[in-house]
């Protein structure tokens, strides 16, 4: 029975690890500022992931639009800038149209007296549909950005598969108030990085980065499936310098949707509690299933094979990830 658990648990995990990590950090949001210019023209710049071309703004009602440019930001970030022009300000009728196939988009009005509004505009069926005359013209109220924020972050982490497969190995190598204090070390660890990468005190490029939260996710899939956990139990800095690495790229998702300047501090603290609480579930549901499986095996035996399985099964998808992570910025 022992053989088979190890080949089932194993090939279910890689196979699942495997299909998630390719979207493991789109959230879907696409990041816009609008600067009026005049009473009937109005900037738009738009930020996106690097790998995504937009195309251009669809006008409804009487407006027409001119592309300024597009260019790269940083490693993650494109810049693309059009001028719209309407006939007659924003009456009722004139909207932009864009079919990025995005989720939504936070959207940012500047005003040249210094005053930003920040509000978030979700998409239908991947259109995202700017109201120019409640944008502009009656001001839009703004969204929470607690909430707004806090979903951002669960999000996140429920589709990073490679954080979800790190903290997934912290509950195979340590249990009670051992998992309690490497979870919480987890956390301190990518709270800290998170905060000093948004406030723009470290940047660190972001390729090696992701080839190194995949390698500590090797150490520690290594860890459990070793007799007491290898010593690492107790590694509670160690955990702390691993989460570091991960806060690092979980700021690299904030760089893409960007965070409201007047909310800075808020938008962060959000980001992070909603980390935290999908980082939260995450671990509740992995308890649920480990102590359902163990009510269904025989022995401590059987359940000691399912966890050596499932951590092989972590580890190899890891290394993987660090062989395809390096020949990405190496080759």
């Amino acid at each position: 029975m022992a053989d088979s658990v190890v080949r089932v648990a194993g090939a279910l995990l890689l196979m699942a690890l495997l299909l998630g990590s390719v979207h493991a950090h789109d959230l879907g949001v696409a990041r816009l500022v609008l600067t009026p210019l005049s009473a009937t023209s109005v900037l738009l710049e738009a930020k996106i992931p690097a790998r995504m071309v937009p195309t251009a703004p669809i006008m409804a009602g009487g407006c027409a639009f001119s592309e300024l440019g597009q260019r790269p930001s940083g490693q993650l970030v494109r810049l693309a800038t059009w001028r719209i022009d309407c006939d007659s300000g924003w009456p009722g009728g004139d909207a932009v149209l864009l079919d990025w196939q995005r989720e939504g988009a936070m959207v940012v009005v500047q005003r040249g007296t210094g005053d930003r509004s920040a509000g978030y505009v979700d998409a239908d069926g991947g259109i995202i549909r700017l109201n120019l005359d409640e944008l502009l013209g009656n001001g839009q109220a703004a969204t929470d950005t607690a909430t707004r924020y806090v979903g951002f972050g669960i999000k996140h982490i429920l589709l990073g598969i490679d954080h979800l497969a790190f903290v997934l190995a912290l509950c195979l190598l340590a249990r009670g108030w051992t998992l309690v204090k490497l979870v919480t070390a987890f956390t301190v660890g990518h709270s800290v990085t998170l905060a000093l990468a948004v406030l723009g005190w470290v940047d660190v490029p972001v390729p090696p980065v992701e080839a190194s939260i995949a390698l500590s996710i090797v150490f520690v899939a290594r860890a459990a499936m070793q007799p007491g956990g290898g010593g690492w139990r107790h590694g509670f800095w160690l955990v702390v310098a691993f989460g570091m690495l991960h806060g690092l790229g979980f700021a690299s998702v904030l760089a893409e949707i960007g965070l409201p300047r007047n909310d800075l501090v808020l938008g962060l603290l959000s980001f992070n509690l909603g980390v935290e609480i999908g980082q939260l579930l995450f671990v509740f549901a992995v308890l649920s299933v480990q102590t359902a499986i163990s009510r269904m095996l025989r022995s401590q035996t059987d359940m000691g094979w399912v966890r050596t399985a499932t951590s092989f099964g972590i580890g190899s998808t890891a290394v993987f990830w660090v062989f395809e992570r390096v020949a990405a910025f190496a080759l």
